[in-house]
């Protein structure tokens, strides 16, 4: 009996070891159930922070789309602005040439007719002090005719 009392010891102990490994496996059991529910809360967050990064890329690039698209109008229209400022300019520049080229021609008109009206003037000035001349030279001549 002394042998049998000796092998149900064991076999208690051998139970009690079995015992607590198996409550030490369950501990482990339950930790990694534990672990495996926070990887699949973490698995999900990271879902749905890779959805919103999705969505907000597309959101950003759609964004960044119509800006583009606003600043090529805002392009155009600059670009058409500076050719307009460019055309009245030009048209400006003739206007003025063409207004200046005018008033040099009335100018140039008024010179040349106070030229003529004063060569005119110094011309009939010119011809009576030249008659005047003339008279008092002939009545020298005639003078000297009956004087002598």
């Amino acid at each position: 009996m002394g042998n049998k009392v000796g092998n149900l010891s064991d076999v208690i102990t051998k139970l009690e070891t079995q015992t607590e490994d198996i409550g030490n496996f369950a501990k482990v059991l339950n930790e990694i159930g534990q672990i495996s529910k926070e990887a699949e809360k973490l698995d999900k967050k990271v879902s749905e922070n890779m959805q919103t990064y999705i969505t907000t890329s597309e959101m950003i690039k759609k964004s960044a789309g119509q800006l583009d698209n606003r600043l090529d109008a805002l392009e155009k229209m600059f670009a058409k602005g500076v050719d307009e400022l460019y055309k009245d300019n030009k048209n400006y520049h003739k206007e003025l040439d063409d207004s200046i080229r005018v008033r040099l021609e009335k100018i140039k008109i008024d010179i040349e007719l106070s030229v003529k009206t004063q060569i005119n003037e110094i011309d009939k000035k010119l011809t009576l002090v030249l008659e005047e001349y003339e008279k008092d030279r002939n009545r020298g001549v005639f003078a000297r005719f009956f004087n002598t």
